[in-house]
Order: structure tokens, then C-alpha cells, then sequence
């Protein structure tokens, strides 16, 4: 039987991020307030998200911008997302955590459609530098022309990026 992962308790995920924190559950979580990160969420046991789910998955993304993260750049592909914020002040004690950010983010798609359609846990990676940024960045734009899903990234639907053509 498998066994399920530790959860983090929900009093302490809502909480505003005030200091550095480092936790694990399978993968370590740093957060440190002001930082820029790297996301990545893959979809529940290989589940393919519909034209329908990207839609509203990026939509999603898109509501939350602005209100509890800048959002510089996303991408929803077939089996997963990645995004690249920077989480907003919560209030005076802090910012907002990556784990509510990304409750915010997946719930809503997976309640809207009444499936699991997320693992649990996030791969997210604070920015450290320019050319980190710089080479998540490329990588996220990229990331549906490496999958064969377009030749330019700027005719991907599913995608945001600073500069991208019409948005």
C-alpha cells in the first residue's frame, strides 16, 4: 500500500513568508521574501490537459497575477506548467507562500472540472542571478517548440512571456 507524503498543516502554508524557510517534504522548498522563482507543477499520473483545461488553467494564472504574485512569464503544456513570479506582499508580516500561490493556481482548474489533476508537490527554484533568469526564461518561451507542439513559440496559445507578440 502506498504510503501517503507528510502534508503541510494549513495554518502553516497560508502563512505570510517573513523570513528564509527551508522545508522538505520529497523535495526541498526554499522561499525567501523579494525572491523571483521558477515553477514547475506536472499534472496527476500523466494526465494530458485537454484545450479546455489549458484554457482555463491559464486563465487561472493570469486572475491570480497581479493580486498574489507578478507574473513575468507561464506556460500551460500538455502534461505540466511553469511559471516564473515573484510573490506579492500578504500583509505587513509578509509575503504570500509558494504553497498558497500554488493552491490558488491548481485548485480551482480541478474543482472546475471535478478530476485530479495535479501532484502534490511543485518543483519551485528561487532565481538567484540575471543569467538564471535569463536561462528560465528561454527555457519556459522554448519549451513548447522543443515539445514539437509549435515552430514559434509566439503562435502557442498557452503561453505569456514579456515581449510576446499581440499580448
Amino acid at each position: 500500500m502506498k504510503q501517503d507524503r507528510p502534508r503541510i498543516p494549513h495554518d502553516q502554508w497560508v502563512k505570510p513568508v517573513s523570513d528564509f524557510t527551508a522545508t522538505r517534504q520529497n523535495l526541498p522548498h526554499w522561499q525567501s521574501p523579494g525572491s523571483w522563482y521558477w515553477i514547475e507543477a506536472n499534472s496527476w499520473d500523466g494526465l494530458v490537459f485537454s484545450e479546455e483545461h489549458r484554457d482555463l488553467i491559464l486563465e487561472t494564472i493570469e486572475h491570480h497575477a497581479g493580486k498574489k504574485y507578478d507574473l513575468v512569464a507561464a506556460v500551460v503544456m500538455p502534461t505540466h506548467i511553469h511559471l516564473i513570479i515573484h510573490p506579492l506582499e500578504k500583509n505587513a508580516n509578509g509575503y504570500y507562500s509558494l504553497p498558497e500561490i500554488m493552491h490558488s493556481i491548481k485548485s480551482y482548474p480541478a474543482n472546475r472540472f471535478g478530476i485530479r489533476m495535479w501532484q502534490d508537490e511543485n518543483y519551485d527554484h528561487i532565481i538567484r542571478n540575471e543569467k538564471d533568469y535569463q536561462e528560465k526564461l528561454r527555457y519556459l518561451i522554448m519549451n513548447p517548440v522543443k515539445a514539437g507542439l509549435v515552430v514559434r513559440p509566439e503562435d502557442y496559445k498557452w503561453l505569456i512571456y514579456p515581449g510576446k507578440p499581440g499580448r
